[in-house]
């Protein structure tokens, strides 16, 4: 997997989540949320690159509930 698109998925799951909550509300998107974060789980080659992306994607979500 080195296309770089494919590296957006977790940022999406982030995205989606940060929908579901309060300002926006939209509470139906936390059912699908993390299918793409499992998807990029299940295709992503295992190591650091992962890692940093999925924990990269998780301060992002973080940073955006907590404003």
């Amino acid at each position: 997997m080195k296309r770089l698109g494919f590296h957006f998925l977790p940022f999406l799951s982030a995205a989606l989540l940060w929908l579901s909550f309060h300002p926006i509300d939209i509470g139906l998107l936390a059912w699908i949320a993390l299918a793409p974060l499992i998807a990029y789980s299940i295709r992503a080659e295992k190591g650091w690159r992962m890692f940093l992306v999925t924990w990269l994607a998780g301060w992002c979500y973080n940073a955006a509930a907590f404003y």
